[in-house]
């Protein structure tokens, strides 16, 4: 405790000390009207600011905690490339609580567009390294900037920690935000937070982190990211660091994520993917689209499996919920090797005739194999508009007991050919739960204990207008007939299913229902 209070002194003594620093360029892209800034000015009021990013660098690796490089809306500046770190005279713990921030400001000739910076051809705009040994540092804020270019627009590496990217517009680069280390774990980076940004058109990731551990993805907009190789580009890859070290605390929500890894007219690629070993990771609430008729059967929805070998891969207690997977290729959601993990209320649309599989779990493609155990999947919603033969609600393959597969609802539309709703190749013994579910249009494979066989009535056919809803309708035979003691405590809505839950993802709710508090948005 002492450490806390003696480091929260030192911030605050020196936040007193806290200076804001002004830029103003007028580069391509600049609004009518801007006024160039000088490097010869002393660049501490809006009145008598800076021009270049070369002052930006200079002044923040020198910078103290609390400092602010404020950049002029409506302004723009060309060939940027700036290694930004800051030793912070040895007390990083200073910096975190009393962070840097490069944001934007208001000049007085009145635009409000977000500051350009065009990068460099080839580089990173924002690299937040160190090039000799690792070193604590961090406490930073990046927001309200418009970043383009070709390279890496956001760079995070070799230990740097505490670092938030938000309200950001990151557009065309190669990878709009790269976090990682390499070999040695310190170089890992930490608390990254990148929330309320929006991506576009960055051809291999838009979101990519590497053995970055305490990572927030929240609030992002994503569309027509991750398309330059296919099978092996990504809008959001977050993973392991390729050594065997377990990555911890990952949390992807609330993203909305349209139209990417399209090449050649089609989606190729996983959406929101990762590998390695990780632990306490939570995908929820995310919102996955692809147009109809656009996906090719490897553009699968949310994936996270072993992918390397030598090594011992796989994830522990990992929560899929709440997220809804339209239109997307062979698997919406693939797991494997993954132990006491969640997939709950998640929603999976298809409105075209399909061949694809709702959530699959199956063994690990490499070796040695990590044996996935106590899978609970329960209370998703599953529609085929149509398919045309070996489509399959859910599949539990291979490997692992204890698992629990209750309160799901497969649906399949008229004239499909559908192979089954469940599938599994295990003995019974190697399930704690099996029931409750609902199958209809097809057969149902594996059945169990309380199923329901009949039209489950939505209020409407999933649809764009209405979000895709699978909301049931008030004479629903799927309503009240979940598993009373093993569905889901909430449904889709986060409303507290009542004391007879019903299958599938929504449940007979009432306006006013009870909802947790607002989750915190930041891991700090």
């Amino acid at each position: 405790m002492k450490r806390i209070f003696a480091g929260l002194a030192f911030a605050v003594a020196f936040g007193a000390q806290a200076a804001t620093y002004y830029l103003s360029d007028c580069q391509a892209g600049a609004a009518v009207g801007c006024v160039v800034g000088n490097d010869s000015n002393p660049g501490t009021s809006a009145t008598a600011p800076w021009r270049s990013t070369a002052k930006l660098q200079a002044a923040f690796n020198a910078g103290k905690p609390g400092d602010q490089f404020l950049l002029a809306r409506g302004g723009a500046w060309a060939n940027v490339n700036m290694v930004m770190f800051n030793f912070n005279g040895g007390a990083p713990a200073a910096m975190i609580a009393n962070p840097m921030v490069i944001d934007s400001y208001a000049p007085s000739w009145g635009s409000t567009a977000k500051p350009i910076l065009a990068g460099l051809t080839g580089e990173s705009l924002f690299d937040f390294t160190n090039s000799g040994p690792p070193d604590a540092n961090g406490g930073h804020v990046l927001r309200n900037l418009s970043l383009k270019g070709d390279g890496v627009g956001v760079r995070l590496f070799n230990g740097v920690q505490n670092v938030t990217l938000e309200n950001l517009t990151v557009d065309g680069f190669s990878a709009g935000v790269a976090c990682g280390g390499v070999v040695d774990p310190a170089t890992n980076p930490s608390f990254i937070t990148v929330r309320n940004s929006t991506f576009t058109n960055n051809r291999a990731i838009a979101v990519g982190m590497w053995g970055c551990y305490h990572v927030l993805v929240e609030g992002n907009t994503l569309d027509n990211n991750g398309f330059e190789r296919p099978m092996l580009d990504h809008p959001i890859y977050i993973s392991g660091n390729s050594y065997g070290s377990t990555v911890t605390d990952v949390v992807i929500r609330n993203n909305r994520l349209t139209n990417n890894s399209v090449s050649t007219g089609y989606c190729r690629a996983s959406v929101i993917v990762g590998h390695d070993v990780g632990a306490d990771w939570i995908i929820e609430n995310n919102y996955i689209y692809q147009a109809p008729n656009t996906s090719y059967p490897t553009c699968w929805g949310i994936s996270f499996s072993p992918a390397n070998g030598g090594y011992l891969e796989g994830m522990d207690r990992m929560v899929i919920r709440g997220n809804t997977l339209v239109n997307v290729g062979n698997n919406a959601i693939e797991i494997a090797a993954c132990r006491t993990c969640l997939i709950e209320n998640n929603v999976i649309v298809w409105e075209t005739i399909t061949e694809a599989a709702g959530i699959r779990h199956h063994i690990a493609p490499t070796t040695p194999t990590y044996v996935g155990t106590a899978l609970t999947i329960r209370n998703n919603s599953i529609y085929f508009f149509g398919t045309n033969d070996v489509s399959r609600g859910i599949i539990v393959n291979d490997q692992g007991t204890d698992h629990t597969v209750v309160s799901n609802l497969i649906y399949f539309g008229a004239g499909s050919f559908a192979n089954a709703c469940f599938e599994t190749n295990l003995a019974d013994s190697a399930f704690t739960a099996w029931g409750n579910n609902l199958c209809f249009g097809g057969p149902f494979g594996k059945a169990g204990t309380g199923d329901v066989a009949t039209n489950p009535q939505f209020v409407a056919v999933p649809s764009l207008t209405n979000g895709f809803s699978m909301a049931l309708a008030p004479a629903s035979p799927a309503k009240a007939a979940g598993d009373v003691t093993r569905s889901a405590p909430r449904d889709k809505t986060t409303c507290r299913r009542p004391a007879l839950p019903s299958i599938g993802a929504y449940d007979a709710v009432v306006a006013g229902c009870t909802k947790p508090a607002a989750t915190a948005t930041s891991l700090h």
